[in-house]
């Protein structure tokens, strides 16, 4: 579960990302994908408190609550409408700057001294992600 929330935060952090893919009515990633992921699937928000020793640590609690924060009255006033909607709200780069600074402090996080979900990996899995979905559609 971990690995979804960090999943949905590196979507929600990357607009170019969000622009190649949301935006793309081929695609199969989408806002809504992160929505689920963090506050129905994982649960993690609104309230990250529940998820400590679950899924998340106490080091990470404010800045998923700060996630929240800028995008839960976002959800709350948009509701289910296009991505392209959300994407132009002027709140928007806030919200991937909540998420950027969230994904920070959950792959800063160390065990034994190894890094447990480092940017790069995120990135080069939703790059494999990208490419194994334009083969699929045909585009090269």
């Amino acid at each position: 579960m971990r690995a979804e929330i960090v999943a949905a935060l590196a979507s929600l952090s990357d607009v170019e990302y969000q622009r190649t893919h949301w935006l793309n009515p081929k695609s199969p990633d989408s806002l809504d994908q992160c929505v689920h992921a963090l506050y129905d699937d994982a649960a993690v928000l609104p309230n990250p408190e529940a998820s400590v020793g679950a899924t998340v640590r106490e080091v990470e609690v404010e800045a998923l609550r700060q996630v929240d924060r800028v995008f839960g009255p976002l959800i709350d006033e948009l509701g289910d409408v296009a991505d392209e909607v959300y994407l132009a709200d002027r709140r928007w780069p806030a919200i991937a700057a909540s998420a950027e600074f969230a994904l920070r402090i959950m792959n800063a996080d160390r065990i034994a001294g190894r890094k447990l979900y480092r940017l790069p990996v995120v990135h080069r899995i939703k790059r494999l992600v990208s490419r194994a979905w334009t083969r699929g559609a045909g585009v090269e």
